[in-house]
């Protein structure tokens, strides 16, 4: 069995969030960020599938971006650029020069961005459910369904969207994401879509070279395979691997396949 996950009280640029910290401080470190809405705990069944898998002492870390679960009043969500500015905060703290880096959905993006300012930081790029552009009109438009729709709506809505009910992890993930976004309020639901509309990844990601790894959901419809296709076509050094019956919470329903996935990764890099 592995061991438990400790959770810590961490700083970035914004103020304090919660840290939830796995393995030995002695080998590399896997940095997991999570999708808009969600916070870091979505990664846990994750870590702990990565920890049971036979290889050498890793470090894995997820945290609550700006915005976010402990990270909720740490100052203004503006936009992608700032997350991954937090991040640079967060590695610079604890004293982190270069990470594996995990991120899906909006984590994704700023995994992406990230990578795209700051290279040297970046051992490997394992990208889930994300895309290398989101269009500003259906994010605005999705911002700005809260008040005309209501909540329940768009809660409701977005279960359907991210979760398919039928995976093996499926009834855990469904009462995790259904309690988040039955307590989100309208100015979280705004700012975060705002934050992700329009945003677009640096040319400069093109001359990334490191190991990179797309995962798409062969049911997502958020961020479907062809979507994730043409991501992974910008990268010099990416693969690709699609969990066909995944929506697009890939590591909520499928934790095994994501964990064994980022592990082959991982192994790839000196």
């Amino acid at each position: 069995m592995s061991a438990d996950i400790t959770t810590l009280n961490a700083a970035i640029a914004g103020g304090r969030t919660r840290l939830d910290r796995l393995g030995t401080p002695t080998g590399p470190t896997i940095v997991y960020l999570h999708s808009a809405l969600l916070d870091g705990r979505m990664w846990h069944a994750t870590m702990h599938a990565f920890a049971s898998l036979p290889g050498r002492p890793v470090t894995q870390i997820a945290y609550d971006m700006r915005g976010h679960g402990a990270a909720a009043q740490s100052g203004e969500l503006r936009d992608v650029t700032q997350l991954a500015e937090d991040l640079t905060s967060l590695l610079d703290n604890l004293s982190l020069d270069a990470v594996h880096i995990v991120g899906v959905s909006m984590g994704g993006a700023v995994a992406q961005q990230f990578a795209a300012r700051a290279p040297q930081r970046v051992h490997s790029l394992t990208l889930i459910a994300t895309s290398a552009d989101f269009p500003s009109l259906p994010l605005m438009d999705r911002a700005a369904a809260y008040r005309t729709r209501g909540q329940d709506d768009v809660a409701q809505e977005t279960l359907e969207r991210w979760l398919s009910g039928t995976a093996p992890g499926s009834e855990t993930a469904l009462s995790y994401v259904r309690r988040l976004l039955e307590t989100v309020d309208q100015a979280h639901w705004e700012d975060t879509w705002r934050a992700l509309a329009g945003y677009q990844v640096p040319e400069s990601i093109r001359t990334l070279d490191v190991p990179v790894l797309g995962i798409a959901g062969g049911r997502d419809t958020s961020t479907p395979p062809q979507i994730m296709h043409r991501m992974c076509g910008l990268y010099r050094r990416a693969e690709y691997l699609e969990v066909p019956d995944a929506s697009h919470m890939v590591p909520l329903e499928y934790p095994q396949q994501t964990a064994e996935a980022i592990h082959g990764l991982v192994g790839l890099c000196p």
